[in-house]
């Protein structure tokens, strides 16, 4: 009903005597805004009156650009829109996904079968994703350590890499736009957390001998093909 209701009044806004708004759709928590906007961006592209029109969707939490990636990907017979070879070699992450989802993005990541990933700053600690070429900054991060731990993700392994950081029109991006080099050159203050914190050591030794692990089990750490087989039996 609320798309129906929100086709009527975008035809009629975008005729040339219309207002050009369209209006709003309110929405309360779990109601399914992805699948209402995934109907409606189908509905207005088959839509003659609207002439093939160009969509844009914006969203104002990070967490939602991985789910609606998710819903519009499995739409396509919906949108009518042609199965891309690459659309397989894409794919979103950020820090709702569960572990073993995670997981299979990164291993897919650092083995060469995914082109790109669309992340948020859940990608930015701990994850060693390969030769990556590239990565594109949708804004200035906050200080110059999340700049280069985001940045960091590519160019490892004695490769070159080309980062592209965007400057949105906020005060905070403007600044360091103005003066690169106080972020790219800013002190970086090492981590530092309560040694008396017995939960927290044991997520840190944990986490160390988890990627300690992944390392011996990749090929070329040295050791022999059986051990590194048992080793990856493990951490499955």
């Amino acid at each position: 009903h609320a798309v129906r209701a929100a086709i009527n009044q975008v035809v009629t806004a975008a005729r040339p005597e219309g207002s050009h708004k369209g209006g709003v759709v309110w929405h309360t928590q779990g109601s399914g805004k992805s699948i209402t906007m995934t109907c409606f961006a189908a509905r207005v592209m088959q839509e003659a009156a609207m002439a093939n029109p160009t969509i844009v969707v914006i969203t104002d939490r990070n967490d939602l650009d991985g789910q609606l990636f998710g819903v519009f990907s499995l739409a396509q017979d919906l949108l009518r829109e042609q199965h891309s070879p690459l659309a397989d070699t894409m794919r979103a992450y950020r820090g709702g996904y569960l572990p073993h989802e995670r997981r299979q993005i990164e291993q897919d990541l650092f083995a060469g079968r995914l082109r790109g990933v669309a992340a948020t700053n859940a990608l930015e600690l701990g994850v060693d994703i390969g030769a990556l070429d590239s990565v594109l900054l949708r804004n200035v991060p906050p200080l110059p350590a999340n700049y280069w731990q985001r940045a960091g993700r590519a160019g490892r392994r004695h490769r070159m890499a080309v980062n592209l950081t965007y400057c949105r029109p906020a005060s905070h991006d403007r600044s360091y736009f103005n003066d690169p080099l106080r972020m790219l050159l800013g002190r970086v203050d090492p981590p530092a957390f309560n040694l008396s914190n017995d939960l927290m050591i044991s997520k840190h030794v944990f986490a160390t001998v988890v990627t300690r692990l992944f390392q011996l089990a990749r090929e070329g750490s040295g050791l022999a093909a059986g051990d590194r087989e048992e080793i990856q039996a493990v951490l499955k």
